[in-house]
C-alpha cells in the first residue's frame, strides 16, 4: 500500500506508524538514492524535506526516548526535545534525549546541555583517564550519565533505557550507533526516507554497519518527491 502522507492529518499518520508492541526499538534515517546518509556538506538535513521533518517530529512524539550518537548530536545541533502544538493529540509528553559518547568530548555549550529544566541522558563507557574523569564530573552537573564498565554495546544501550522506564525507543543515528544496534539485533523497525538525490560519493561507512539481515516491508508512503518506508524485523501480522 502506498499512501500520500501529505493528504493525512498528524493523527492519521501516527496511527500508521504507531508501534505494535509495548517494547519497540525503531531507527529513523534519510538516505540518498546512492546510499549516502549525509549531503554534499556533511549534514542529513541536506537530504530532508518538509514531509521528512514532519515524520521525524511525529516519530519522536511516539517515543519515550530519542537516542543519538555524540557526533551526530553535535554536528546536527541537537537541543532537548519538545512536542509541537500540532502533535498534542498524538502525545503530550516530549521524549527524553539520550546521547551516546565514548569520549565525553563535549564543550558544554551544546544546546542539549543548556536546558536546566530537562537533563539529557548520556551513555558512555568507563575510562581510566584523568581527563575523562574530569569531563564526567562536569557533565554530571547537567546530565544523567549511565556508565558501562566495558565497551558500550547496542544491547547495553537498550537494556539501560528500559531499566530507566523508557520502552518506546527511537534511534536517529549516526551510522556508528546504528551499527551497534544492528550488530546486537536490537532493532525492531527501520523507518527510512529515500531522498530523490544522488550525492555522487561513497559513504564513509555503511549507514547500518556490516551486519547482514533480512527485513519485511510493511508500509510505503510518499510526500512530494520523497518516499517513506517502514521495515520490520518480523512481519507485523506475526507479532503478539
Amino acid at each position: 500500500m502506498q499512501v500520500d502522507l501529505n493528504a493525512l492529518s498528524a493523527t492519521d499518520v501516527a496511527e500508521l506508524y504507531r508501534p505494535p508492541l509495548a517494547h519497540w526499538v525503531r531507527s529513523n534515517m534519510v538516505i540518498s538514492l546512492d546510499g549516502n546518509y549525509a549531503g554534499e556538506h556533511g549534514s542529513s538535513r541536506e537530504l530532508s524535506s518538509v514531509g521528512d521533518l514532519r515524520l521525524l517530529l511525529l516519530l519522536r512524539a511516539l517515543s519515550d526516548v530519542v537516542v543519538v550518537g555524540a557526533r551526530t548530536a553535535i554536528s546536527e545541533k541537537y537541543a532537548n526535545l519538545r512536542i509541537g502544538e500540532d502533535l498534542l493529540k498524538v502525545a503530550t509528553k516530549a521524549p527524553r534525549l539520550c546521547v551516546v559518547s565514548r569520549s565525553l568530548a563535549f564543550s558544554g555549550n551544546e544546546g542539549f546541555l543548556q536546558d536546566g529544566n530537562v537533563r539529557p541522558l548520556i551513555i558512555t563507557a568507563r575510562q581510566n583517564d584523568s581527563r575523562w574523569v574530569d569531563k564526567l564530573s562536569a557533565l554530571q552537573q547537567v546530565a544523567d550519565v549511565i556508565i558501562s564498565e566495558s565497551a558500550v554495546t547496542g544491547s547495553f544501550i537498550i537494556e539501560s533505557l528500559r531499566l530507566s522506564g523508557m520502552n518506546q525507543i527511537l534511534c536517529e543515528g549516526g551510522p556508528s550507533l546504528l551499527a551497534l544496534l544492528a550488530h546486537d539485533n536490537c532493532l525492531d523497525e527501520m523507518s527510512i526516507t529515500l531522498a530523490p538525490l544522488v550525492i555522487g560519493q561513497t559513504p564513509v561507512q555503511p549507514p547500518l554497519g556490516q551486519t547482514y539481515s533480512t527485513w519485511h516491508r510493511t508500509f510505503v508512503g510518499v510526500a512530494d518527491d520523497h518516499t517513506f518506508f517502514r521495515f520490520t524485523a518480523t512481519p507485523l501480522h506475526t507479532q503478539v
